[in-house]
C-alpha cells in the first residue's frame, strides 16, 4: 500500500485537513516558571515547546575583563536548546552537547540578538533555555516563537517581537507549518524568522533540493504565518498585561 498523498487532489486538504496556506493551531501560555524572569510555552500542532528567559544580570567580573580586553561591552547572551528524551518516538538518550543541538542553540541565540536592543543593556548577560517537550515538525519556529515570548514576557526591550514559520513544496504547491508526517515525504523545506513591524528576515535556512521559484514561494508562505503568529503572540502577551494590571487594582482596593 503506497503512502497517502501530502495534498489531497480532489479536496485541496492536506493530510490533517488543513489547507496548504494554513498554520497549524497555535496556543501560548506566558509566566509558566516562577522563578525565571520570563518563560513561554508555545504549542504549534503536536509540537510543544517550553522556554525560559534569565536575565539581565550583570556579567560576571572576569568575562568583564575579557569584553574589555576585546574592545567590547555588550550584551551577552547565552542560549541552551535541548530536547526531551520523550519528545519523540525514538528511544534514546538525548546528549546535550549534540552537534545538532548545539546548532539550534546558534541559530536561536543569533536569531534573538537581532532583535534585542542590546544598547541598552552594556555589560549585562542573558541567559535563555528552550526545552523540546513533544516534536512533530517545525521545531525551530515553535523554540524561536516561545523564547520570543518569553523574552517579552521577562520585560526585555526588542525592536520588535521576532516570530518565526516553515513552509516545504510538495507537487509544485507551496505547504507552510510543515508536520512531521510531511517533513517525511522528503521534499525541502524552509525556515524563516521575522520581525513583522519591520518587515526584516532576521533568519533563512533551506534544506533539501529546490528551484529559485520553489524559495519564492516558500519565503511568502512563512512570512504569511509569522504574521499570523505575531498576531497569536501578541494577543497572549497583551491579555497577560491586561491580567496583571486588575490584579494590582485589585491589590491596591483591598
Amino acid at each position: 500500500m503506497g503512502r497517502p498523498e501530502i495534498v489531497n487532489p480532489a479536496s485541496g486538504l492536506r493530510l490533517d485537513g488543513r489547507r496548504t496556506n494554513e498554520i497549524r493551531r497555535i496556543v501560548c501560555r506566558v509566566g509558566q516558571l516562577s522563578a525565571a524572569n520570563g518563560s513561554a510555552y508555545v504549542e504549534m500542532g503536536n509540537t510543544k515547546v517550553l522556554a525560559a528567559v534569565y536575565g539581565p544580570s550583570a556579567v560576571p567580573m572576569m568575562q568583564q575583563q575579557r569584553l574589555a580586553e576585546g574592545g567590547t561591552s555588550s550584551l551577552v547572551v547565552n542560549c541552551e536548546f535541548s530536547m526531551s528524551s520523550f519528545s519523540t518516538g525514538e528511544r534514546k538518550r538525548r546528549v546535550k552537547t549534540d552537534r545538532s543541538s548545539l546548532e539550534m542553540s546558534k541559530t536561536i541565540r543569533e536569531v534573538l540578538e537581532s532583535a534585542i536592543c542590546a544598547e541598552l543593556y552594556a555589560e549585562c548577560q542573558i541567559h535563555i533555555f528552550v526545552q523540546v517537550l513533544e516534536a512533530d515538525g517545525g521545531i525551530r519556529a515553535a523554540c524561536i516563537n516561545a523564547a520570543s515570548a518569553a523574552l517579552a514576557h521577562a520585560g526585555i526591550a526588542m525592536v520588535d517581537l521576532t516570530t518565526c514559520s516553515s513552509a516545504g513544496h510538495v507537487a509544485g504547491i507551496p505547504i507552510l507549518d510543515l508536520s512531521a508526517a510531511e517533513l517525511g515525504a522528503g521534499g525541502p523545506e524552509l525556515t524563516l524568522a521575522y520581525l513583522p513591524n519591520r518587515r526584516k528576515v532576521t533568519l533563512l535556512q533551506c534544506s533539501g533540493k529546490t528551484t529559485v521559484a520553489e524559495v519564492d514561494s516558500m519565503v511568502a508562505s512563512c512570512v504569511a504565518g509569522c504574521k499570523t503568529v505575531h498576531t497569536e503572540l501578541r494577543e497572549t502577551l497583551l491579555e497577560f498585561v491586561r491580567a496583571e494590571y486588575i490584579a494590582r487594582e485589585h491589590d491596591i482596593d483591598t
